[in-house]
């Protein structure tokens, strides 16, 4: 199992996220957003990108960058127009 971390709560992301959460066994989510956090954290939902689509259990959502020194990998994943 790599460490693996995905930057960016979004839809993207966090599809992406519950992906290699389900392969790898876990998957850490970087977001600044606390509502995000709070919803995956108490409802296995990013309810505001990806409605009601459940998640991963093994997605863990945080919001100090700090976490994410001790993974090999790390996906960045922000918005674009």
């Amino acid at each position: 199992m790599k460490n693996i971390a995905v930057y960016g709560g979004g839809s993207w992301g966090t599809a992406l996220a519950c992906q290699i959460a389900r392969k790898n066994g876990k998957c850490i989510l970087f977001l600044r957003d606390k509502y995000i956090i709070s919803d995956i954290n108490n409802n296995r939902l990013n309810s505001k990108y990806l409605g009601n689509n459940l998640l991963d259990k093994n997605i863990i959502p945080v919001d100090d960058i700090e976490q994410l020194k001790t993974q090999k990998i790390i996906i960045i994943v922000l918005p674009s127009k």
